[in-house]
């Protein structure tokens, strides 16, 4: 299944053209996860109108519901219309910079009938700079097609730029200076990750400073990093880019459940990693004892329903430096790149590789601590 997206802007607000083409005649009940900012203002098949009922959705990162479409007669394409202001995190629409993505639901997911390929046309002239998008001279928009899950328009008016072969990183307004530090930053993290980990699984990457957000959290994607603002802190940079750099190694497990302390625990430990490295046990010592605070009323990792607890990034990072008080940095180092090499990234699988190719007592520290 193909679906094809014309994308709008008006002011603050977006409106939305999807048109949905099916691999065979399909007939019955399509569903998905959309925003719950959008407005369904048609849905049409071949042969006519058809009903849509919507209903909220319980989901992690992001306001959704879910939207059912009834087909009752065979089709090939349906074409649905909806508009609605974003929100979500690391989420603009405004004069300055466009970002829409993954938390922002503005684009339908989980769609029930299964995987479909997404493709994008932004219909405007007013940015300056898309990410990972080309215009069209013919079509007057962006064409864009999303290079791993999350379907992200970025997109620039009169974006300032640092770049090489390796890294370009875009941002806006006053801040020369702290882009340097970040590019710097940036460039060696991306070293120490690739030396870590005995392997280079990094092309050209975009660095998407945006202005206004939270400065302290961002997300990774395949070549793409977005931040939400810049922090006049050279080791937080050193800290955070690290962090973001690190998921193209540590990542498969299913972050919308308790696994996901995998992914997050072992980014977290090689950003800590390179902090020590880099020389800057202060830093090291202050996100620890950082993460003690958050961990007070904090409920175990390893949860009864499976369901993603609150806490469960500190508590892996706590987890980890228990067994780096044991053991010392060239454990943990081997821990990092068993998750890596590991084909089914569960913690079962995890525990079971740790046991047979480093040392059964730190297994066993993880048996405990999941629980604790």
């Amino acid at each position: 299944m193909t679906v094809n997206l014309d994308l709008y802007r008006h002011g603050e607000e977006i409106n939305v053209a999807a048109h949905v083409l099916f691999s065979d005649s399909f007939s019955g009940e399509l569903s998905f996860l959309l925003s719950r900012k959008m407005k369904i203002e048609s849905a049409f098949a071949s042969f006519g109108e058809c009903t849509v009922e919507i209903a909220e959705s319980d989901e992690l990162f992001r306001k959704a519901n879910k939207v059912s479409v009834s087909i009752p007669q065979k089709t090939q394409e349906l074409r649905i219309n909806y508009s609605g202001q974003p929100e979500g995190y690391h989420t603009f629409v405004n004069d300055m910079v466009f970002a829409v993505n993954y938390y922002s639901a503005w684009y339908p997911d989980e769609i029930s009938t299964g995987s479909a390929d997404l493709a994008v046309r932004f219909h405007d002239n007013f940015y300056t700079h898309v990410v990972n998008a080309s215009y069209s001279e013919s079509e007057k928009s962006w064409e864009y097609r999303p290079k791993d899950f999350d379907c992200n328009i970025l997109a620039y008016k009169d974006a300032k730029s640092i770049q090489n072969d390796l890294l370009c990183l875009l941002y806006i307004g006053d801040n020369d200076e702290l882009a340097k530090v970040y590019f710097d930053a940036y460039t060696n993290a991306a070293e120490f990750c690739a030396d870590l980990f005995e392997t280079n699984r990094l092309s050209k990457c975009t660095l998407a400073v945006l202005p206004d957000g939270n400065a302290h959290d961002g997300y990774c994607r395949e070549s793409l990093i977005v931040l939400g603002g810049f922090i006049d802190d050279p080791s937080y940079a050193r800290h955070l880019l690290a962090h973001e750099i690190a998921h193209n190694w540590c990542a498969g497990a299913d972050f919308n459940t308790w696994e996901d302390w995998l992914n997050e625990t072992t980014a977290e430990w090689t950003s800590l990693l390179f902090l020590l490295h880099s020389g800057n046990a202060d830093k090291f010592n202050s996100v620890i004892a950082d993460k003690f605070q958050k961990c007070k009323n904090s409920p175990a990792i390893k949860t009864p329903d499976g369901s993603r607890p609150e806490g469960v990034h500190d508590k892996g990072t706590l987890l980890f430096y228990r067994i780096y008080q044991q053991y010392g940095y060239d454990a943990i180092s081997k821990m990092l790149r068993l998750f890596d090499v590991l084909t089914e990234k569960t913690t079962e699988n995890y525990i079971a590789s740790i046991r047979e190719n480093l040392s059964s007592d730190i297994a066993d520290i993880i048996v405990t601590g999941i629980k604790d």
